[in-house]
């Protein structure tokens, strides 16, 4: 179960990310971002762990090089905004993903949290094994998944793809998986539903 959450809260993550970069109606303001995020890119050869890291620093240098070419070329005023950090962005959206970002990374940093999947109690009273249960995996589960479909339908939008019935069929079968977990937790059971 820890690692699901820490998957979760990079699938959380890497959804803010993507939704950032579509959010601007604006195509140069898009591009702008792509930009942003290029230029975060073309630091990593420049951090002193990866000084001796020839490769790094050369593809590093590659993309500033090409990012620096795109943005002499956006129009006037275009300006390359700040890559803002996933907590950050989760709170603007106004969902609860920001408060289940927080909770994951206990599980992501081995912060104290994180031991609570294989331990009831402390001290003396304290019971080792794993002790989650579907409540505990249902969590990362809906969180990932609503964060994966807000960057979908955004890019969808800003594309203007249909919503196609694949994919509507894919999100039925997520919704009713969910659903029927949730509904094993609410009967008391602790068996995995057959979605």
């Amino acid at each position: 179960m820890p690692s699901a959450f820490v998957t979760a809260r990079a699938a959380v993550e890497t959804a803010a990310r993507c939704i950032w970069l579509l959010q601007p109606d604006d195509v140069w303001e898009r591009e702008a971002r792509w930009l942003a995020l290029l230029h975060e890119g073309g630091r990593l050869g420049t951090r002193s762990q990866l000084a001796g890291d020839l490769t790094r620093r050369t593809q590093s240098e590659s993309i500033r090089d090409f990012a620096s070419a795109v943005e002499a070329r956006l129009p006037p005023g275009t300006r390359i905004p700040g890559t803002p950090s996933a907590d950050k962005l989760l709170r603007e959206f106004g969902t609860d993903l920001d408060h289940f970002y927080v909770i994951a990374s206990q599980y992501s940093h081995g912060a104290e949290l994180a031991t609570r999947a294989y331990r009831a109690n402390l001290g003396t009273d304290a019971e080792y094994g794993e002790v989650a249960n579907l409540a505990d995996w249902l969590y990362p589960l809906s969180h990932a998944w609503q964060a994966a479909t807000a960057g979908v339908i955004r890019l969808m939008q800003v594309t203007q793809v249909p919503f196609t019935p694949v994919l509507r069929r894919v999100e039925n079968q997520v919704e009713e998986a969910i659903t029927a977990l949730q509904r094993s937790l609410v009967k008391g059971t602790d068996a995995m539903p057959d979605s």
